[in-house]
């Protein structure tokens, strides 16, 4: 099919052949050319320049055939004073104007044109195979037994091409069985395909495959950017490449000046897998660099001059070949090569200063870009969605060294992560208690990690016997639910823990100062902790007198809690304080009142003598014994 188009003003630019002819497919038989229809039946489309349809109406319209393209005579014409144009659409029987004789069709080619009224004619288009079934009314022998168009047809079987090929530019179907298919490419992502069996075979090193030959194997490619494929599918997120700077552990090194041997260091690089590139950095002092060469060995014991007094001053740091190109040797040999192995550096200082040592050898490395295939580098911010497991052992996987900073596993046998630091350290992992979140293990979170609020610290509830003291619900909390103890079953102090004697009449004798009876008597403050020892501690305001039969004094306080106790005075004065072994009262003291193994202190401050009161505090293995 093809497109005329002419070049005046807004009339039809151009005509297509849309239905071409297809109503001239006739049988056509040789008793003579009356009997065979003399007309054929031809669709097409007029077109203005910008692309449209023309107008609807009537056209004048002459159709002439030519035996060539360029023919200047037309072999037939025929005009159409008004044919019916829609949607730029027009349908014609050629030779129902004039007749069209079969004859015109002998050469086996005919050209048809258009013309619209008094327009330049349009380009011809050539006539194919069903207008030239009208030469077998003539020469051909063929009876027909109707004429029928491609509209008419309906397949209702298979169509046996009898070992022929099918060709076309497009097939439309909803299945293809053949026993082989050929095709240079295939459109889509081929998700749907099915039945292919992939080879087993593999690419060289360094290449990728990227698709089948038609003898079934991998079709390999070289991957991109040297590290296969991966770079590609990533978008360069994820990559092989390794920047691996090795490092000599043996430096500052002094340089021995004026010695032609020179002074060495080695540098040991690992298996890191085939360079991408390789360069060799070094840095250095020395009073005149012009008297400095450097030489390098490689692993293979091929020599390298790096530098030979090139330029002058006291220092030098370069990286070879990226700032200074060695004077010889070529270390680009190495790329596509495992750099493994030993790698020596030899400073030779051939210029006199002092016959001893001239500048050191401060730094120097071996500057890796490496592919591995265990290794992956993730450039961006690296998510699994599916989860990210450690590598798991009983014990240290390898010896954590500098190389291997940043290393992790999970041990198997306290179920801890451990991570590299230059040591294997274990990583503290805790509940987030104190985030108002209830995680679990957790049993309550406040949003604060702080005891004695109802949730501990540790975000579990607080509860009679778990050691916390819980304020203003507990009186005190000794980490059990036991009975005997200064700490009842109910977080309650024991009936011995309760003041003692207060208010108790004065035994009437004045020691300095006088007693009131709301000066008398022991005032219970609590238990406190020193040392791992609990002691159960009172404050006592005045003198309680030296009477030993006088239940108001000490020795009441002594009966009850069974502590022995003897005569003479005491020597210790402990001012009252918000935590009595801040003062010094839990400690053994040496007063006679009290057995020194018994009792923490006693004794009275300030006043002449004794009038301002002390604390006595009694360890809580005697509190227990109390029998109220």
């Amino acid at each position: 099919m093809s497109k005329m188009q002419t070049r005046r003003r807004v009339r039809p630019k151009g005509w297509l052949l849309t239905a071409a002819l297809v109503a001239a497919v006739m049988c056509l038989s040789t008793t003579a050319w009356s009997a065979v229809p003399t007309t054929v039946a031809i669709e097409g489309r007029l077109m203005t320049a910008q692309g449209g349809p023309v107008a609807d109406g009537s056209y004048a319209v002459t159709f002439s055939l030519y035996p060539k393209q360029a023919a200047q005579q037309a072999t037939w014409t025929e005009t159409v004073a008004k044919m019916a144009v829609k949607g730029g659409v027009f349908q014609h029987a050629l030779g129902s104007v004039k007749a069209l004789n079969p004859k015109l069709l002998s050469s086996g080619q005919a050209w048809l044109a258009l013309r619209i009224a008094n327009e330049p004619e349009l380009s011809r288009n050539m006539l194919h195979s069903a207008p030239f079934a009208l030469r077998a009314a003539v020469a051909d022998s063929v009876a027909c037994t109707g004429c029928v168009s491609l509209s008419a047809l309906k397949a209702d079987g298979d169509l046996d091409l009898g070992g022929n090929a099918l060709k076309s530019k497009l097939i439309s179907a909803g299945s293809v069985v053949a026993q082989t298919v050929s095709s240079a490419a295939f459109s889509g992502d081929g998700s749907k395909l099915t039945g292919i069996k992939l080879p087993p075979s593999t690419c060289p090193k360094g290449q990728a495959a990227v698709g089948i030959e038609q003898d079934g194997k991998l079709k390999c490619a070289a991957g991109a950017g040297g590290g296969g494929t991966l770079e590609q599918i990533s978008n360069n997120l994820l990559t092989t490449k390794f920047a691996q700077p090795v490092a000599s552990k043996t430096v500052p090194k002094a340089i021995e000046d004026n010695n032609p041997i020179g002074t060495f260091d080695e540098i040991t690089v690992p298996d890191i897998g085939p360079a991408k590139n390789l360069t060799v950095s070094v840095q250095l002092t020395n009073s005149d660099i012009t008297g400095v060469e450097l030489v390098l060995y490689d692993p293979q014991n091929t020599k390298y001059v790096l530098f030979k007094g090139g330029k002058g001053g006291k220092s030098l740091k370069e990286t070879w070949p990226e700032t200074l190109k060695p004077v010889s040797g070529d270390l680009s040999k190495w790329v596509g090569k495992n750099p493994k192995g030993k790698w020596r550096l030899r400073v030779i200082d051939a210029k006199f200063l002092n016959n001893g040592k001239d500048g050191e050898l401060q730094a120097w490395s071996i500057n890796l870009l490496a592919s591995q295939s265990k290794q992956i580098t993730s450039t961006g911010v690296f998510m699994a969605a599916g989860g990210l497991k450690h590598q798991v052992s009983a014990g240290p996987p390898f010896a954590c060294t500098s190389d291997q900073v940043g290393w992790m596993y999970l041990d198997s046998k306290d179920k801890r992560l451990y991570y590299c630091d230059g040591d294997w350290r274990k990583l503290l992992i805790e509940p987030l208690c104190g985030n108002k979140v209830i995680n679990p293990g957790e049993q309550c979170d406040d949003g604060n990690i702080k005891d004695g609020d109802g949730c501990t610290a540790k975000c579990q509830k607080n509860i009679c016997g778990d050691g916390v003291l819980w304020t203003g619900k507990e009186e005190c909390d000794d980490g059990n639910v036991k009975a005997g103890d200064e700490c009842t079953p109910l977080c309650k102090f024991s009936n011995c823990l309760k003041d003692w004697k207060v208010n108790s009449p004065c035994n009437g004798k004045d020691y300095g100062g006088g007693c009131t009876p709301n000066q008398t008597g022991y005032h219970f403050k609590g238990v406190y902790t020193q040392g791992g020892v609990k002691w159960g501690c009172w404050w006592h305001t005045k003198n309680q007198a030296w009477n030993t039969s006088n239940q108001t004094n000490f020795y009441s306080l002594a009966k009850q809690f069974k502590l022995q106790t003897g005569s003479g005075g005491s020597k210790w004065c402990h001012a009252k304080s918000k935590n009595p072994c801040s003062a010094g009262a839990c400690a053994n003291s040496s007063s006679s009142y009290f057995s020194q193994n018994q009792v923490g202190a006693w004794g009275w401050c300030g006043g002449a003598p004794f009038s301002s009161g002390g604390f006595v505090c009694i360890k809580s293995g005697n509190v227990s014994a109390c029998k109220p």
